[in-house]
């Protein structure tokens, strides 16, 4: 925030990123020293930088809140279903249909912008927004909470853990994709991540759907729809599917395994349980199995133009 600006700005206090995965309910004005050297920095990969409580806005880099007119829509202490929306390409408009009983919604930096194509009240953004437009943060009425840029979690994380700090019983995450792999990889595996092991989490990455499944998932598709499963953080055991061309039995699925790739539906109903261990069910959605790459293109081009 510039210099002169943030004297005038209306502002309350901003909680201090932790330093670990506890929480300090009490409010602080912090700043983070602006010179530093990348990432590694002095203290190493992705050190904590030091802090210092707040003394001169003239000569610091504060983190400022945004209050929200007429406060939250809902009652930020325990709301059922919470939407993270990254930033990334365009996300599909079909994508809102699975957001209708969202109750609170967290842009993870420019996931504002996505947020806002999609015609989402925004009530928390929150990350090193660093790629979100400034000046349409103080064109809306949001609350803000701003992280160093040298940290320790990604902003889809940092807005992860605010989500289950809030009470979140269900997670919606949501992102067009596209950017960097190493940050893809890290947000998809981060959603099986034990500390959200009681929350019901949910996905979309570009037209992928994603279910963090610890016991049962229901499901339904065409028949020939690709779906596929992933072990993550050790071997599934236990696993059954119906509904599925390739069934499993009480079957188990070793991590860093593609025996769970490429798995079709019967058509309808289908589910997959799971008696220990942590699955990803996948469904690709843009390709039925079967069709080459370029037929898969081809369709997808013909529902776009009949949308």
């Amino acid at each position: 925030m510039e210099d002169g600006a943030a004297t005038a700005a209306p502002f309350r206090l901003c909680r201090e990123p932790a330093s670990d995965d506890s929480v300090d309910p009490a409010p602080v004005l912090v700043q983070f020293r602006e010179d530093t050297t990348g990432e590694l920095g002095a203290t190493g990969l992705r050190g904590r930088l030091e802090h210092q409580p707040f003394a001169s806005p003239t000569r610091m880099n504060l983190i400022w809140v945004m209050p929200a007119e007429g406060g939250a829509r809902v009652d930020p202490d325990a709301p059922h279903t919470v939407a993270v929306i990254a930033g990334g390409e365009p996300v599909d408009d079909v994508v809102v249909a699975h957001l209708t009983e969202v109750d609170y919604v967290i842009a993870a930096d420019s996931g504002l912008h996505a947020a806002r194509r999609l015609g989402l009240p925004v009530d928390l953004v929150i990350g090193d927004l660093d790629s979100v437009d400034p000046d349409l943060l103080h064109q809306v009425d949001v609350e803000v909470e701003r992280h160093p840029r040298a940290k320790d979690r990604t902003d889809i994380v940092l807005a992860l853990d605010r989500a289950c700090e809030l009470g979140a019983r269900r997670l919606i995450v949501v992102s067009g994709g596209g950017g960097r792999l190493d940050h893809a990889l890290a947000n998809l595996l981060v959603l099986a991540a034990p500390r959200y092991a009681g929350i019901d989490v949910r996905a979309h990455f570009a037209r992928a759907e994603i279910a963090v499944v610890r016991s049962r998932h229901d499901m339904a598709g065409e028949a020939g729809t690709v779906v596929s499963l992933f072990a993550v953080d050790g071997p599934a055991h236990g696993v059954t599917t119906q509904g599925l061309r390739y069934p499993l039995r009480d079957e188990a699925l070793e991590s860093l395994s593609s025996r769970g790739v490429s798995n079709e539906f019967v058509g309808g109903p289908a589910s997959v349980t799971v008696a220990a261990g942590t699955l990803l069910v996948v469904r690709p959605g843009n390709r039925v199995a079967g069709e080459t790459g370029s037929e898969s293109r081809a369709r997808t081009n013909r529902d776009e133009v009949n949308r």
